[in-house]
């Protein structure tokens, strides 16, 4: 949702690409926390498409919140327009309290421990929302690694897929200790006609090792369903994957069953 809302302010000319932004001593706090991924210090200047890069490649909690101040000029302003941007999608489990998913610690009226919300439906909605208006961010997100020009570093995607997986384009990873290790990963599949994007939402894995795993698993089995184009009619098998199931049900049942055999 940060990645959407900075591309929306970018597409509206409220930021453009190269501008510069200032980091906040509240972001440099986070970049030095054990949360922290790339090294900001306050008063550092960084282009807006290096802040993009560097949340969606390294997942870098920082850089998020940075685009949030320079979107919306807080990040409360900011979660603001996240939770508005959900309502008008439709995504309807969908709650936000800050630009990068961390745990947000409340004391009043009542300590609490609060953390962003989303289903696996409302995760799907954004990202297919995401990949149709901007499909230009999986020029981002299909990078192994890039440098950040303004910073000096070099960053590394942490998607492992594509590394072995040719058709995969992105998109992005997350893990919170509520969470899990998560996933979602943008494929390309050509019909001969045209290109299409697939999207598959792994979440709540034990670690980065699994969730890399169980979605490659999910989507090789989506792209031999796109190529296959089978029908609802007959579910396939692990040693049968030329006919595959299509509902939900029998594919559940023949991801599990392919689970277990490898």
């Amino acid at each position: 949702m940060t990645c959407l809302l900075a591309m929306e302010a970018v597409s509206a000319g409220e930021l453009s690409p190269e501008d510069l932004v200032t980091v906040s001593e509240a972001v440099q706090l986070l970049s030095d926390s054990s949360d922290g991924v790339i090294p900001m210090e306050a008063g550092q200047q960084v282009t807006v498409q290096d802040l993009l890069t560097g949340a969606l490649l390294p997942s870098s909690n920082e850089c998020a919140l940075c685009l949030a101040e320079a979107v919306a000029g807080s990040e409360e302003a900011f979660v603001e327009r996240m939770n508005g941007k959900a309502s008008e999608l439709g995504l309807s489990r969908a709650v936000f309290f800050n630009s990068n998913g961390l745990p947000v610690y409340t004391e009043a009226p009542v300590p609490a421990k609060l953390q962003n919300r989303m289903s696996a439906e409302d995760m799907f909605r954004l990202v297919s929302y995401l990949l149709k208006v901007y499909p230009q961010i999986t020029d981002i997100t299909s990078q192994q690694s890039a440098v950040l020009e303004s910073l000096g570093q070099e960053v590394r995607n942490t998607n492992p897929l594509l590394r072995n997986m040719p058709q995969v384009t992105g998109l992005k990873t997350g893990t919170t200790n509520k969470a899990g290790a998560c996933l979602v990963t943008s494929l390309s599949a050509d019909d001969g006609t045209m290109e299409h994007e697939l999207v598959v939402i792994v979440l709540g894995t034990e670690d980065s090792i699994e969730r890399g795993r169980v979605s490659g698993l999910l989507a090789r089995y989506a792209l031999d369903v796109f190529y296959s184009g089978t029908e609802d009619t007959e579910a396939g098998t692990a040693e049968n994957p030329g006919s595959l199931p299509t509902n939900a049900e029998t594919a559940v049942d023949w991801i599990l069953d392919t689970a277990k055999k490898r």
